[in-house]
């Protein structure tokens, strides 16, 4: 379905593919066939285009093999119109009405794809520029009922084609005949098994298993095959060819056929509590009926060796578990009790965990370290913080807040900050330095230990350590960790980090520490080495205020301009606001004509971010970097197309520009939503393995923005309220400065807050009214603006 959602799930299975593949050249793209088949005009990249047609050729790919799977499925373009209810209305179809089939599209998306994919072929010079062509049709053409009567019509007419073409024109093609139920990983909604995994979920959620009863209609027997099933014999097809160059067709089906009320029960099954650890016998056979064979179901296993091998209480496992992982991928809880993660799923059906490398088993991104507050997975991957969590947590015992820095991946001589260990006040701030064990700084401050400071710490010589002083000082690295101050910093050494760090080891603590620090830490502090101011105290208390700003009454507010006159402006009331993180904006040259930071483009505002880290813009921009930043600056050219879009659907784009420098963070480590967007923002940067961690922050809020604009049916990019647009409004508010996060307060409250705008007051009604406060000549510089929208639990960039 052509929706913004869609459209972005689709670049989540691109970016895996960007990330995982090693020699991944060519971006995967949507190609532009069926859909929208005409041309890009580039004058730097000329292209083939179809001599009768005018459309692309898509041998300009230069492919080998073209697997056609467009429309292979009625529910690719339906409309699910009254399933549920309004929430899902942009998770649907945006072409049709609500219960109305689009027949026309459909029939466009198939046939005019075919017809592109063949005539593309048509026009090669050389049998060598001819790529092997596979294509999806349904296995249910044989059925002789009238259900789906259109899909099996438009399939009729794709093997026609295919026929035609090879007839007249001798271009092979094999068709594969697909199943009417395949599922697996990465099923959308509004299929079958998504959406009964969607309520076996919420009943262990609730504990409430309350049974489902189905009508006949939506109970009819379908052939379930497991998606990597259908992938075999996808690539079996491809490797086929007949000996004299006919097309053929092959049926991918089962012939084991099984009711959806029979998938629920064993969905639901696997939830219960006094479900029965190790069963792999769910689906019982006499659940399932068997059809017997067709002669073309013979053909296919005798001529590409092919039969479906995952049972399917097997792939309803795997399926669970994915999904699981995609939904919660950093674990998720509820009062009746903790959700299931996806390998205590899989050890529960008696199935093996996938390990972190195998892509093909656990299909999503990479593996945390076991100490990431993230980890989920049983086989996570180790970290060189692994021995320090403990130590830590201890040390971190009674802080209310943690100011801390790393100075790790060479060896450290000297630290460049300085700090002051506040131990008395309001808050209590502990300072914390993380340093390589075997470095030079390390070794020196052990060294300038006193006996009396060694024996308070029970580090005593022994005699095994007369022989063999190694020993000593092996025991003194072990004891006096965590226990030495240095320029205000209670150092934390850790052992092998004086050599080069992976992105993993890295960004660890800088993006999420929160399973390190003790409970008793409601805010962290990070500051990086290179940081040219050392920060104190107040720098401390300052940065950890902005992350709460109490509610604002309604007010009026002045703004003196350059003739030194004054405008009036009515703010509306604000309520209380609370942040999950604080960094600041990232600077550049660009600005507006009202003296704002302009919008720049992601190769500048990447280019801006080298300079903050130190590595020179100017030089060769590493692989990982470009295949991160291309990849960014190709998803708006898929999401926010305006091509068969329907004019009901809101306009939300996906647009970077939660620029921010990350030389300083403040984390708020007592709200469950500071530690999912700090998973997000850690999981999206390991992904990509490089030290530009601020690109990777733009990407996860925007995506965040796109979801919290669908959740709160939000105005679109068309309809941009005045309080957002207004130029006058930054030497107003900081209301710009705050983010809100999609979560379920600020859900509840947006309800409950009516829609509010500021006003400006004109020049002749500037006299004193009932709300002013301040003096008619005050000039209010940091008053605050209420949003159309709550934002209870936000992203600040201050201004600081």
């Amino acid at each position: 379905p052509n929706t913004v959602e869609h459209r972005i799930e689709i670049q989540k299975r691109i970016q895996l593919l960007t990330t995982t593949i090693p020699k991944f050249i060519q971006a995967v793209s949507l190609p532009l066939v069926g859909l929208d088949p005409r041309p890009s005009k580039s004058k730097k990249d000329p292209i083939k285009i179809i001599s009768k047609t005018g459309e692309k050729n898509l041998l300009n790919m230069r492919p080998t093999h073209i697997v056609h799977l467009a429309s292979f499925s009625t529910s690719e373009h339906k409309d699910f119109g009254g399933v549920k209810d309004e929430e899902l209305r942009n998770l649907q179809s945006p072409y049709v009405r609500p219960g109305q089939a689009p027949d026309m599209f459909s029939i466009r998306s198939s046939h005019v794809a075919m017809e592109q994919v063949f005539a593309s072929i048509l026009d090669a010079e050389s049998d060598k520029e001819k790529p092997h062509v596979v294509y999806a049709s349904t296995a249910e053409i044989k059925d002789g009922n009238n259900q789906n009567l259109n899909l099996r019509r438009n399939k009729v007419v794709d093997e026609i084609l295919a026929d035609a073409y090879n007839t007249l024109h001798g271009i092979f093609s094999v068709g594969v005949r697909l199943p009417n139920a395949i599922y697996g990983p990465w099923g959308r909604k509004n299929t079958p098994v998504h959406d009964l995994i969607d309520v076996a979920i919420e009943q262990y959620q609730t504990q409430n298993y309350t049974k489902i009863h189905f009508e006949s209609a939506q109970d009819h027997a379908r052939d379930f095959v497991y998606v990597d099933d259908i992938i075999d014999g996808i690539i079996a097809a491809m490797q086929y060819r007949e000996i004299e160059n006919k097309s053929t067709v092959f049926d991918l089906s089962s012939n084991r056929e099984t009711k959806l009320s029979e998938i629920y029960n064993t969905l639901s099954l696997s939830f219960r509590t006094d479900f029965q650890t190790g069963s792999k016998e769910v689906v019982r056979s006499q659940d399932a009926n068997t059809k017997k064979d067709s002669p073309l179901s013979l053909l296919t296993r005798e001529t590409l060796q092919w039969t479906p091998q995952t049972p399917l209480s097997t792939g309803l496992t795997k399926t669970v578990a994915w999904y699981l992982d995609h939904a919660f991928p950093y674990g998720e809880s509820n009062e009746a009790g903790r959700l299931f993660t996806g390998d205590e799923y899989r050890k529960r059906a008696g199935l093996d965990t996938c390990a972190p490398n195998n892509i093909l088993c656990h299909l999503g991104r990479k593996f945390m370290p076991c100490v990431s507050e993230c980890a989920i997975k049983e086989q996570c991957v180790s970290s060189l913080f692994d021995e320090a969590v403990d130590l830590v947590k201890e040390a971190t015992e009674g802080c209310d807040i943690v100011l801390y820095t790393q100075s790790i991946g060479y060896d450290v001589q000297d630290l460049k900050l300085h700090s002051v260990y506040k131990e008395e006040g309001e808050s209590y701030i502990c300072n914390f330095a993380f340093v390589p064990e075997n470095s030079r700084l390390v070794r020196a401050a052990v060294d300038k230990v006193p006996e009396n400071g060694l024996k308070s710490f029970g580090i005593i010589p022994t005699k095994e350590d007369l022989n063999d002083p190694a020993l000593f000082e092996k025991r003194k690295i072990e004891k006096l960790n965590g226990r030495l101050l240095y320029k205000g910093w209670i150092l934390i050494w850790l052992k092998d980090a004086e050599s080069t760090l992976s992105t993993i080891d890295r960004s660890l603590m800088k993006m999420s520490p929160g399973k390190f620090f003790h409970p008793d830490v409601k805010h962290a502090v990070y500051v990086d080495e290179n940081f040219p101011i050392s920060p104190n105290p107040e720098d401390v208390l300052f940065l950890v205020g902005q992350t709460h700003r109490s509610a604002l009454p309604d007010r009026n507010a002045y703004l003196k301009l350059e003739s030194g006159k004054k405008k009036k402006y009515r703010l509306a009331a604000e309520p209380e606001r609370r942040a999950v993180i604080v960094l600041s904006p990232l600077k550049h040259k660009k600005v507006t004509e009202t003296g704002q930071p302009a919008k720049i483009s992601v190769l500048e505002a990447t280019k801006y971010m080298q300079v903050e880290v130190g590595d020179d813009p100017e030089a060769k921009e590493l692989s990982s970097l470009k295949k991160q930043r291309e990849f960014y600056e190709r998803v708006p050219t898929f999401v926010n197309r305006h091509d068969f879009r329907s004019g009901s659907e809101p306009w939300y784009t996906y647009e970077l520009k939660n620029w921010v420098r990350t030389r300083w963070i403040v984390h708020d480590m007592s709200l469950e939503e500071g530690r999912q967007l700090r998973c997000d923002w850690y999981q999206e940067h390991i992904q990509w393995d490089n030290n530009l961690d601020q690109l990777s922050f733009a990407h996860v809020m925007t995506l965040r923005e796109i979801k919290r604009k669908i959740a709160f049916e939000e105005p679109d990019a068309h309809i941009i309220p005045e309080h957002v647009t207004h130029p006058e409004l930054v030497h107003l508010s900081d209301a710009h400065e705050w983010y809100a996060l999609d979560s379920e307060k600020n859900r509840v409250d947006d309800k409950n807050l009516p829609i509010q705008k500021f006003a400006v007051i004109a020049d002749h009604m500037m006299d004193k009214d009932e709300h002013d406060k301040e003096p008619e000549d005050a000039l209010v510089h940091n008053v605050k603006l209420a949003k159309t929208k709550k934002i209870g639990r936000a992203i600040i960039c201050p201004r600081s």
